[in-house]
């Protein structure tokens, strides 16, 4: 299940008709998506055996967080407002090669403005979603590839994505000449 966040709006500057790159300092707040990651064997085993409630896999997650689930790991994540980021980081180490764990760490590094780690990341996700085409589509706009980006993100607005149309209205209310 996909889920978005809500940080600020982020602008690009444009001068003259010429795109100017965005520094990463100017670049703040376009709406990544995330997805929910599916139960797995890990997840199944401790359902069964350990059956952590949100406060039990809190604390696992802090002391020994390779004990839970990718599942588990993102469940804790959205219980936490500022640690959020932290264990989506830690989630991608303890799963690098997991495309969910990927796509959850590249929109975190987007509402960071760290491009490079997002298209790192976005390279090991899933291609085939909407939180994809999303986080791509924002993640090609902030590095100056503003028709890939605006394709994507209007692709993924076409196929139901809010948050791809929340960014191309915030992307282009915000580069209009006043």
């Amino acid at each position: 299940k996909e889920s978005g966040r809500s940080p600020e709006v982020k602008r690009v500057a444009v001068t003259n008709d010429v795109t100017l790159s965005p520094k990463v300092s100017e670049v703040s707040g376009l709406k990544a998506s995330y997805i929910s990651p599916e139960s797995d064997a890990t997840d199944v085993r401790n359902q069964k055996e350990l059956n952590f409630n949100l406060e039990e896999a809190r604390v696992v997650a802090e002391m020994n967080p390779q004990m839970l689930s990718l599942r588990e790991l993102y469940m804790v994540a959205l219980s936490y407002k500022n640690e959020f980021y932290q264990i989506i980081e830690t989630s991608v180490k303890i799963y690098p090669a997991h495309p969910v764990a990927n796509l959850n760490a590249a929109a975190a590094a987007i509402e960071q403005g760290n491009w490079q780690a997002a298209g790192e990341f976005l390279r090991m996700a899933p291609h085939e979603t909407l939180a994809y085409k999303n986080c791509k589509g924002v993640y090609e706009l902030m590095t100056g590839n503003l028709y890939e980006g605006i394709r994507l993100l209007k692709a993924a607005k076409a196929e139901g994505s809010e948050e791809a149309g929340m960014n191309l209205a915030a992307f282009f209310e915000n580069n209009k000449r006043h």
